[in-house]
C-alpha cells in the first residue's frame, strides 16, 4: 500500500477498499505533527515548532490506518495516544505543481471538527501540510476564459470542461451505468424533486445513497428542485420560508426549505449538493426577477448553515454549490454573481439561463456572471447542452454544464452530428447502410446503420431510444474531450471556429414552436423533468 515514506506522496494512509475515507467537506485541515520527543513544542506559537518531514495524508478509521501511518516511517514521526490539545487548526500550505493552478476548496471552516473526532478516538495524529485531494479544484491550463482542469470530488475525479448527462428520477433514461461509462460520462446528475416523492429521501439512504442506489458508483450532483420552482409555477407558493407545491404525480402538498434541500440531498449521498434558489423565465415582469433573486440570496446563508450542520452531525463528504441569478438584466447579473462570490460555498454555479431567452441574450447574461465569479472556483451553468452552446460556455470560462437536450431528442430521433442536427426518421436513411457518423466510437455507429435506426423509430421500437441516446451523449462528450484537448494545446481558439462554422445549430423559432406543441400535447408535467 506504501511506497516508501516519501513526504509527497498523497495519500499515506488508505483503506484497501477506500470506504473508511473520513475526510469530509473541504478543505477541513488539520495540521498536526508526531513526535517521540518535544510534544511541548507543539504548545504556543507556531514559529517555535520544530521542522519535521511532512506528507498529505487521507485518513482512515480503522486499524489499517495505524498500522501504515507506524509504517511510514516519517523521520521524527510516531503513532500514539496524545491530547486534543495538540492538533491545531491550520491554513493550508498548498505547493503547486509548475504549469498548474491548484485551488483548495474554499471552506476553511467546519471538516476540521468531523476529522478531529475521529482521529481522537483512534488516539492519533496525522502530519499534514497540504490539503486533502478529495476535494480541491486545479486549473492545468488556459486559453482566453476557457480552462482545463480537474475536479477532485468525494467518488472520483472530474475532468473539465464536463458534461453532465441528466438522471433526473436516478436513471438517464433507457441507460444503464455501463451505457454511462461507455460514452465517456464521468458525473451525473439527479432531481432533487423528483426523488423525494418518489420513492423517497429515506428510501434511498437506507439502500446507501443515490449513487449506489442505481449502481452508478461515480460523482453524483442534486439539483436542489430549484428549476421546479421555476417549471411548475402554477402549483406553487414562494415565501421566505421556501416553495410550497402540489406533487404533479398525485397533488399532495410539499414543502421544499433551504434547510430540507439541504437535508434530502445529504441522505441521497450526493457528491455536489446544490443550493435552493429560485429560477424565473425569460420574459418574467421586472419584480418577479428582482424577487426571484432576493429570495436566492436570503436563502443562500441558510443552506450553507444547514448543509454545514449536517456535514459536522454525520458522515457526509459532499461539498455545497451556490448558484446566481439576476434575470435577464446585466447589472444585476452582476450583483448575484458578486454576492455569491462572497459567500462559503465549493463551486458557482449560473442558474436561470436557457430558460426560452434568445441566444445573444444567454450570451450578455453570461458574460456578466462570469466577469464576476473567482478563479479559483469551479464554475457550472446549469441546464445548457446544445452543442454550440457548449463551445461558447466553454469559450466563456463556464467548467461544466448539465442538461436534458441530447437524450430528449435523441428520443425523438433527432441525433447530433459534425455538420448539425439530423431526423434518422427522414425517408432519406431508409436505405442507407451506413453509421449516421462514420468517425464516431460510440457503440451505436460502430455497431448499426442508420437504416436500422430509422426501421426502429419508425416502427417505435424502444431500442430506437436507447441507440440514439447512446450515440447523443458520446457526440457530447466527444465535443468535451476535443475541448480540453484544445485548451491544453493552446489551439482552443481554432478548434472552436472549426466547429462552429461546419456545425448548423437548430432554428432557434422552430425550436420553440415544437417545444411549445411539445407541452400542449403532454401538458403542464412535461416540463418538470426528463
Amino acid at each position: 500500500m506504501l511506497d516508501g515514506a516519501s513526504p509527497e506522496r498523497e495519500q499515506l494512509c488508505v483503506c484497501p477498499d477506500h470506504t473508511h475515507s473520513v475526510t469530509t467537506r473541504p478543505p477541513r485541515h488539520l495540521l498536526g505533527w508526531f513526535y517521540t520527543e518535544g510534544l511541548n513544542a507543539l504548545i504556543g506559537d507556531r514559529r517555535e515548532q520544530p521542522t519535521v518531514a511532512t506528507a498529505d495524508v487521507q485518513s482512515c478509521s480503522c486499524q489499517t490506518a495505524r498500522n501504515d501511518v507506524a509504517a511510514a516511517s516519517i523521520p521524527g514521526a510516531s503513532v500514539g495516544h496524545v491530547s486534543d490539545d495538540f492538533v491545531k487548526e491550520a491554513e493550508p500550505r498548498v505547493e503547486q505543481p509548475e504549469g498548474d493552478l491548484q485551488y483548495p476548496s474554499p471552506n476553511p471552516r467546519g471538516d476540521a471538527v468531523g476529522v478531529h473526532r475521529r482521529l481522537s478516538r483512534l488516539g492519533i495524529m496525522v502530519c499534514m501540510s497540504e490539503p486533502s485531494v478529495s476535494t480541491s479544484f486545479t486549473v492545468h491550463g488556459t486559453v482566453g476564459r476557457a480552462r482545463a482542469g480537474t475536479l477532485r470530488l468525494p467518488r472520483g475525479e472530474v475532468l473539465t470542461p464536463a458534461f453532465m448527462p441528466v438522471g433526473t428520477q436516478a436513471t438517464v433514461k433507457s441507460l444503464d451505468p455501463d451505457d454511462l461509462r461507455a460514452v465517456g460520462a464521468q458525473i451525473v446528475l439527479a432531481n432533487t424533486y423528483h426523488l423525494m416523492l418518489r420513492p423517497g429521501a429515506d428510501l434511498i439512504e437506507r439502500l446507501g445513497g443515490v449513487s449506489h442506489f442505481m449502481r452508478w458508483e461515480g460523482p453524483v450532483l442534486t439539483d436542489s428542485g430549484g428549476y421546479q420552482v421555476f417549471s411548475l409555477a402554477a402549483n406553487r407558493r414562494l415565501s421566505e420560508a421556501g416553495v410550497t407545491f402540489h406533487s404533479h404525480h398525485d397533488g399532495s402538498r410539499h414543502e421544499l426549505s433551504p434547510e430540507r434541500a439541504m437535508q434530502l440531498q445529504v441522505q441521497f449521498g450526493s457528491d455536489i449538493t446544490m443550493a435552493l434558489d429560485v429560477c424565473v423565465g425569460y420574459g418574467a415582469s421586472e419584480r418577479e426577477q428582482i424577487q426571484a433573486m432576493r429570495l436566492t440570496h436570503s436563502w443562500l446563508p441558510r443552506n450553507i448553515a444547514a448543509f454545514e450542520r449536517l456535514c459536522t452531525q454525520g458522515d457526509h463528504r459532499g461539498v455545497l454549490y451556490g448558484i446566481c441569478q439576476g434575470g435577464f438584466d446585466g447589472a444585476r447579473r452582476q450583483e448575484s454573481a458578486a454576492f455569491l462570490a462572497q459567500t462559503d460555498v465549493t463551486g458557482c454555479a449560473i442558474g436561470g439561463l436557457s430558460v426560452g431567452e434568445p441566444k445573444e441574450v444567454m450570451a450578455e447574461m453570461l458574460d456578466a456572471s462570469i466577469g464576476e465569479l473567482p478563479s479559483e472556483r469551479p464554475r457550472y451553468l446549469m441546464g445548457v447542452g446544445s452543442p454550440e452552446d457548449l463551445w461558447n460556455g466553454v469559450a466563456a470560462g463556464v467548467d461544466m454544464f448539465d442538461c436534458v437536450l441530447p437524450t430528449r431528442v435523441a428520443r425523438r430521433g433527432a441525433l447530433f452530428t459534425p455538420a448539425g442536427r439530423v431526423s434518422v426518421s427522414a425517408a432519406r436513411y431508409r436505405e442507407l447502410d451506413a453509421p449516421i457518423e462514420a468517425r464516431c466510437d460510440c457503440y451505436t455507429c460502430s455497431t448499426f446503420s442508420v437504416a436500422y435506426l430509422n426501421h426502429l423509430f419508425r416502427a417505435k421500437e424502444l431500442l430506437g431510444y436507447r441507440l440514439a441516446s447512446i450515440h447523443n451523449l458520446r457526440f457530447i462528450q466527444r465535443q468535451m474531450e476535443t475541448m480540453r484537448a484544445a485548451i491544453l494545446s493552446g489551439t482552443f481558439a481554432e478548434a472552436r471556429a472549426n466547429f462552429l462554422s461546419s456545425y448548423q445549430a437548430a432554428d432557434q423559432h422552430v425550436a420553440a414552436e415544437q417545444r411549445a406543441r411539445f407541452r400542449e400535447r403532454r401538458g403542464a408535467t412535461s416540463t418538470v423533468g426528463e
